[in-house]
């Protein structure tokens, strides 16, 4: 599985700038599955998700999601 913050991951590998001590990103690169070298497989795949009033994290087995109510964002502006 490949994440949107897999992609500058991918292409500093790829053009020889990856430095994983400097890295902060949670990005992983996928470069070995471009060329077809799978000698590692990710065993560990954890999405997270934000929609409107909702968040959601998943794993391979579970899906988490949280609905906030509707007048919490309204709530939150006005005390503001």
């Amino acid at each position: 599985m490949v994440n949107q913050y897999d992609f500058m991951t991918t292409l500093l590998d790829y053009i020889g700038l990856n430095n994983n001590e400097d890295n902060l990103s949670p990005g992983r690169s996928f470069t070995n599955v471009l060329f077809e070298q799978y000698n590692e497989v990710q065993d560990e795949v954890v999405i997270f998700d934000e929609y409107g009033p909702m968040r959601m994290i998943r794993d391979y087995e579970w899906k988490y999601i949280h609905r906030y109510p509707y007048s919490l964002p309204r709530t939150i502006s006005k005390r503001s």
